[in-house]
């Protein structure tokens, strides 16, 4: 999820190259109602739910359940140290990327400031909320805070409802940080009554301590890379989590996936363990048979290693 939204705001930033001036690196780009069952059920067991669809029968059925007439109100979203945020609208139909925050952002301040997001979820679902855009002393600049149309749709959203996130503002010119606010509340005029329901269908690879993850599809086509496997993880603990793999190998032999998922406390995450073409190739390997890995989950506030997973064994093929 966000290595592709990493490439869809390269691409982006280039397209609007006039608007914002400057890209700053790309390590700065990326960086939570619904309760269940907490166990400590066998790593081999599947994970199923009954009013839940396959990612691939859940992301065509999005196409034709996208709801017109979803708004937000305009509002400040922060006013800190002569740097100022109104959201102005949110615009769900003209975006090329996807569902769009359009927002004003106000420099009073004595340095020029680059405005990025953090932490970023919809409906209790982490997706990468993007936006990099440069102000310089007392400018002003109209951008967006653009959400993935494609991540939305494999996570099964079709209905946002709650947005929440953190700013991360830093100068343009040495990168360093300002300031990261508090998280950033936003509900829409969707029905409140409305409740997500989370696609956690597919063979379950880990449960315990309130963590849940659980493999459900891979892809060889639809991709930048040489595969990518689309995992669902479920963070019902109370700390702010990192789920990485470790020691794994492909039909026999190891090689390094991209792959590192942060998931906030009480949230859900719908990822992809990336696997290059090139490092595909080299072994000889054209699809995925068996992948084997340790699952290392780290607490993001202290590092400290929550939990190593013994050797998980997967079945693709």
């Amino acid at each position: 999820m966000k290595k592709t939204a990493i490439l869809a705001l390269v691409l982006a930033c280039i397209i609007t190259l006039s608007a914002c001036d400057s890209m700053p690196s790309l390590q700065s780009m990326t960086s939570q109602n619904q309760s269940s069952s907490q166990s400590s059920e066998s790593p081999t067991e599947q994970a199923s739910s009954s009013d839940t669809a396959s990612p691939e029968a859940s992301e065509s059925a999005q196409q034709s359940q996208k709801p017109a007439g979803i708004s937000v109100a305009e509002q400040v979203l922060l006013d800190r140290d002569g740097i100022k945020i109104t959201l102005k609208s949110l615009d769900l139909t003209d975006a090329w990327y996807g569902p769009e925050l359009k927002v004003l952002i106000e420099n009073d301040s004595d340095e020029g400031i680059t405005v990025q997001t953090r932490n970023s979820a919809v409906n209790d679902v982490m997706i990468d909320a993007l936006i990099s855009c440069d102000v310089q002393p007392g400018k002003k600049a109209n951008d967006g805070i653009s959400f993935s149309q494609a991540d939305l749709d494999r996570a099964g959203i079709s209905v946002i409802k709650d947005i929440e996130f953190s700013f991360h503002i830093f100068e343009s010119e040495t990168w360093e940080t300002i300031f990261d606010t508090d998280t950033v509340y936003i509900t829409t005029t969707a029905d409140a009554g409305y409740t997500q329901k989370y696609n956690d269908a597919g063979e379950l690879l880990y449960n315990k301590n309130g963590i849940k993850v659980v493999y459900q599809s891979v892809d060889y086509s639809d991709t930048y890379w040489g595969a990518e496997v689309f995992v669902y993880i479920e963070n019902l603990s109370s700390d702010f989590i990192a789920v990485k793999l470790r020691d794994t190998s492909v039909n026999g032999f190891m090689i390094d996936p991209i792959f590192s998922c942060d998931v906030l406390p009480g949230k859900r995450a719908h990822d992809a363990i990336i696997f290059i073409e090139g490092d595909l190739d080299d072994n000889g390997i054209d699809t995925i048979d068996e992948m084997e890995f340790s699952l290392n989950i780290v607490d993001l506030d202290t590092w400290d290693t929550i939990d190593l997973s013994e050797n998980v064994s997967l079945k693709l093929g």
